[in-house]
């Protein structure tokens, strides 16, 4: 019986406790709400302080996965007119464009895409099948030559 007494009382008290702390956070919103009416009646939000710079700069996060494909020597040594990149298959055409464009500041002419699956590869030691990912080559047409620096090219055979 005193067990019982003692557990209502306690949860008397932190019933109490519960409801000052929901009295005090009504009244801390009241407070808020009434910094932010106006004369009028209605309310406004905070006010943001103004932009100094008449053109804000954009900043860009693509979420494009562009693996550029390195030219052959024989394609450095003539410069190389069209680009191609290795992406998912997800990726558009306009995404590409608009990515090499903004964010790089190629002029591009024109995008071509061709998606593969990939290969079905056999794992000997389990004897079991699994595929590559698959992946989409994107042919980008430059605006003008571009000459891939001497390191970035894959020897010939």
């Amino acid at each position: 019986r005193d067990f019982d007494v003692n557990v209502r009382i306690m949860s008397s008290a932190f019933q109490k406790l519960a409801s000052e702390k929901r009295r005090a956070w009504a009244l801390a919103q009241r407070a808020k709400a009434a910094l932010l009416r106006r004369s009028d009646g209605k309310t406004k939000g905070i006010p943001t302080p103004p932009n100094p710079d008449p053109h804000p700069r954009e900043i860009y996060f693509p979420n494009l996965q562009l693996r550029l494909v390195p030219p052959t020597e024989e394609a450095r040594a003539r410069g190389v007119e069209v680009a191609t990149f290795i992406t998912t298959p997800n990726v558009t055409k306009t995404e590409v464009k608009a990515f090499l464009t903004q964010v790089h500041g190629i002029e591009v002419l024109r995008v071509d895409t061709a998606n593969y699956e990939g290969k079905k590869k056999r794992n000997l030691e389990r004897g079991t099948w699994f595929r590559k990912p698959d992946y989409k080559k994107v042919y980008v047409t430059l605006g003008e030559r571009w000459f891939p620096p001497e390191r970035f090219c894959v020897p010939n055979k």
